[in-house]
Order: structure tokens, then sequence, then C-alpha cells
């Protein structure tokens, strides 16, 4: 068992849009996985039982695996999609059949040298008898609070066809207007999901890590430093954790 590393993490942001509806590998003899992980390996999958074609640049995962994969090319051109480039290169095996998800909207954030920290609390009144401790209770739920950093590069895509920027996805602005909110209420303010998803070099076990309806609450860039820290928080009382396999 692995202690974190921020280099074996990726934090994800996505949106409630659901584009297509699932399809599943279609190679009997299935695909093994490309490991170790290389920058810019990408896997070609053949696929059936999509009813649509999956857009490029939408994300998917394999049944109950946890890893995003972007559609970096999907083909034929017109009708239902029966081949899929993805990337990253497949990090485990898959085999014929294995259903693949075609996820919401969603983007890779690069952290740079940032980070990312989030607070879970509880809210303990205690009573006193006559000045001593006596008993106590649970007061009112307190929020999921989040501080992200991460790396200033364009605050703006640049335009139609390109992958929108933290900043426009949390916004909901830009590359982002059309995306939808992660609330089941559409009365309450927009919000996204955050994802950290942790997969170790190491050994087959991995983690995802998901704070939900992610809202924001400042916003500070800092130019010399080269970063926008964002202050935020979850209508959550806890993070959504699973253990998984990659």
């Amino acid at each position: 068992m692995a202690v974190i590393d921020l280099r074996s993490v990726t934090l994800w942001v996505t949106d409630a849009t659901v584009p297509v509806a699932a399809g599943a590998v279609n190679f009997t003899a299935g695909y093994p996985a490309v490991l170790p992980f290389t920058t810019g390996a990408s896997s070609t999958i053949v696929v059936d039982t999509f009813a649509a074609k999956v857009p490029v640049g939408a994300y998917v995962q394999f049944g109950t695996h946890m890893q995003f994969y972007e559609v970096l090319a999907s083909t034929p051109t017109t009708g239902a999609s029966t081949g899929l480039t993805l990337y990253p290169a497949l990090l485990s095996a898959q085999a014929d059949d294995a259903v693949i998800n075609v996820i919401h909207n969603g983007i890779y954030a690069k952290l740079g040298e940032g980070n990312l920290t989030y607070s879970e609390k509880r809210n303990l009144i205690y009573v006193r008898d006559r000045g001593y401790i006596d008993t106590m209770k649970v007061g009112d739920d307190e929020p999921i609070d989040v501080a992200l950093d991460f790396t200033w590069e364009f605050l703006r895509s640049a335009g139609a066809g390109y992958v929108p920027t933290i900043e426009e996805a949390v916004k909901q602005v830009g590359q982002a207007s059309t995306w939808v909110s992660t609330s089941a209420d559409p009365c309450e303010p927009y919000s996204v999901n955050v994802w950290l998803l942790d997969i170790p070099p190491c050994g087959t076990d991995a983690e995802s890590i998901q704070l939900p309806e992610f809202r924001w609450t400042s916003l500070d860039h800092d130019l010399k430093g080269g970063k926008v820290s964002v202050k935020a928080s979850c209508n959550a009382l806890y993070a959504i954790i699973n253990h998984t396999t990659p």
C-alpha cells in the first residue's frame, strides 16, 4: 500500500450531461493493459452496441473501473460508433463485452505545483451542568470546504471545438456555457463535480474521491506565482470515496 503521491493523482471536473448511452468492447480476445503509463500513448479499440456516435472530446469509463479516458477519435464519421481511440492508453485489461460508459462533459485539471485540500466538519455541541461537561449533541450540518490551486494558463479557451478551461467549467461560461449542473434541483445555483483519481504505479489498487456539487466562492489570481486559487464548498457532508481497480 503506497502513501498518496500527487504525481499519481489526476483531478477532473465534470458536469451532469450524459451524451450517449453505454456501449461495449467488441473484440473476442479483449485488450491488454498498456503499462507502464506513457505520456502521449493511446489505445484504439473496436466497440459495439452504441446507439449513436460517441463525440470526440467526451470521456468514457469501463464498467466499475474508475479511470477516465478521453475520446481522441470516433469512427465512422456518421452513425453509431464502432471504433474509439482513447487517451491514455488502457491502464487495465478490458475483456470482450466490457461495458463502456460515456460520462459527462469533463476536463482534466492541471495542478502543476498546486494542490487540493478539503475539510469535512462536525458541529458538536457540549451541554454543561453547572459548568461541568454533562452531555453533548450534534449541531447543524456543515458543508465540505475545498481549496484548489491550479496552474494559470489561459482563463478562456480559444473558442468552438476547444476544451473548456477550469475557470470556464466552474463558472459555466465560454465553452462550458452549455454544461449541466450536477445538482438535482434546477433552482439551485450551478455546480460541478470534482474527482480525484489516485492510481499508484505499483499494485492493482486505486481510489476515487468525488467532491459533489462543488460551487466556487472565490477565485484568486496570482500573476507572479502563475496560479489560480479557488475556494469552494460542496453540498455534502462527506466526500464520496470508492476503492477499486484502475
